[in-house]
């Protein structure tokens, strides 16, 4: 206890205790921390203070922090300068906030709003600031974010790293997802420092070989893909294709061959394949630097890459397909399949084989890619059934280790029921295809439209899905596996 405040989970900043406080209409109050870093959040300092605020009869709390944090996503920077104010309604348990970046806060115009309407002063220091309002019982809209492959590009969700940042977005503007979730991580994801579940679209061009993703595999990363559509130049037939596991063919001539050391014998003989492929890949590359690519180096190069591919498993798909790819299964997706992907937050690969040259680096990982590489044939997974009733069904489509995600499908006019656990239990929705909406407490109604994504925080509870009368739609729901939900404020 210090100057009547007991600090509870911020005894560390015990010496911080806020200064500068002031009454607003309506019995509001706002309060003013000054020089700390990304934590504690804005939920801890103020769980450490309901005991005081207890004592205050405060029907809306605001608090003033001013932070500053390492960007982990670049290279080298500097500490970033911000400022968060976060609103609470501590009797309904409802926390809004917005971040203004940088030191240049105008704390006057700030505090003269609070003044005036303290109901008004989220929206619009976030309305000045460009910056997203965020609550904890509404949808994260999540922004995309567009970056560039050899292959193609990657539309991000929820990607956070050196090569672009995903944002949050509402009526009043932006901001990056590790701020947006920064403000109140707790009641938003459940934990105190979040990395949610990776939310992209892989979109590849429709040529081949240009258009084929690396050939590889991972040691810890899971992944799964829906997918969304097949181009028709690629594919006149509609279904297309991907590589992944080893031909069955293959496995069995090795197996015959070598019975006691077939996955060695194996290893080496697509090394060896590899490796020819890939001084030829490296010698067109260099002479398309130049302007030359001669015909038959042209040749050479189709030969030994279709030669390489059939070594692997062809596995065809349809909009729709679920491909399951758990850590050890190699794979690449073939040109003009675009897909949804779902993953674990983790950036690792190696690299067997490119059909174009890699630029993130100088070389290729073939030998240790081949190591790790499960030894077996790969096959689709079907979708399992949870519920089918009223124009609705509901299927498990993913179910791994760390997450799982549930494809619900609604025919004109139906509706589905949805929940957030609380704890860690938010959610990450996608709209696959058709429009609806998303019907909150409150008759509060969210437009969903194709190709639209957001973040369900863990505490916004309850929500219906509604597919309207002049069509249906489809979206995926991606919910991290329970854990121990955090107490609630």
């Amino acid at each position: 206890m210090a100057n009547g405040f007991e600090w509870n989970f911020v005894v560390p900043f015990v010496d911080r205790i806020p200064g500068e406080t002031l009454r607003g209409p309506g019995n509001a109050l706002l309060m003013v921390l000054r020089g700390l870093h990304a934590r504690p959040s804005n939920f801890r300092l103020l769980r450490g203070l309901t005991p005081w605020l207890d004592t205050q009869d405060a029907s809306h709390v605001f608090l003033l922090t001013q932070r500053k944090r390492k960007e982990s996503w670049k290279a080298d920077a500097p500490l970033a300068m911000y400022w968060e104010l976060a609103q609470w309604e501590p009797f309904r348990g409802i926390y809004r906030g917005m971040v203004h970046p940088g030191e240049d806060l105008d704390l006057e115009e700030l505090f003269q709003d609070f003044r005036k309407d303290p109901l008004e002063l989220i929206d619009r220091a976030a309305a000045r600031a460009g910056a997203a309002v965020v609550s904890n019982v509404d949808p994260l809209p999540l922004e995309t974010q567009e970056v560039l492959k050899p292959w193609g590009k990657e539309i991000w969700y929820t990607g956070v790293e050196k090569r672009g940042v995903s944002r949050v977005v509402s009526e009043t503007g932006t901001t990056e997802l590790p701020y947006a979730l920064g403000l109140f991580p707790e009641p938003l994801t459940g934990v105190e420092n979040p990395n949610p579940i990776l939310l992209k679209i892989l979109d590849p061009l429709p040529e081949d070989p240009r258009g084929n993703l690396y050939l590889e595999v991972h040691r810890e990363k899971w992944e799964a893909y829906v997918v969304l559509n097949v181009h028709p130049d690629a594919w006149p037939s509609g279904t297309g294709s991907l590589l992944a596991g080893l031909d069955q063919a293959l496995l069995e001539r090795f197996r015959k061959e070598s019975p006691q050391g077939w996955e060695e014998k194996l290893r080496e003989h697509l090394n060896q394949a590899i490796g020819q492929y890939e001084q030829v890949r490296g010698e067109l590359d260099q002479r398309a630097e130049e302007g030359t690519a001669p015909a038959e180096l042209l040749q050479r190069e189709h030969t030994l890459r279709k030669e390489v591919e059939a070594m692997f498993g062809q596995v065809p798909l349809a909009p729709g397909a679920v491909i399951l790819l758990p850590a050890g299964v190699i794979h690449s997706l073939r040109h003009g399949v675009r897909v949804v992907e779902f993953q674990t937050p983790t950036y690792e690969r190696l690299i067997a084989m490119a059909g174009q040259r890699v630029l993130t680096q100088n070389h290729w990982d073939t030998a240790a890619a081949l190591e790790q590489a499960v030894k077996a044939p790969y096959h689709l997974t079907e979708p399992l059934l949870v519920r089918e009733e009223d124009g609705l069904r509901v299927d498990l489509v993913v179910d791994f280790p760390e997450f799982n995600v549930e494809r619900h499908t609604l025919a004109s006019g139906s509706q589905g029921q949805g929940r957030t656990r609380g704890g860690t239990g938010y959610q990450l929705l996608f709209v696959v295809e058709g429009e609806g909406k998303m019907i909150l407490p409150g008759n509060r109604n969210l437009h969903l439209a194709a190709g639209s994504a957001f973040l369900l925080p863990a505490g916004m509870g309850s929500y219906r899905l509604w597919a309207g009368e002049k069509g249906g739609f489809t979206c995926l729901v991606a919910s991290p596996k329970d854990e121990a939900p955090l107490p609630s404020a």
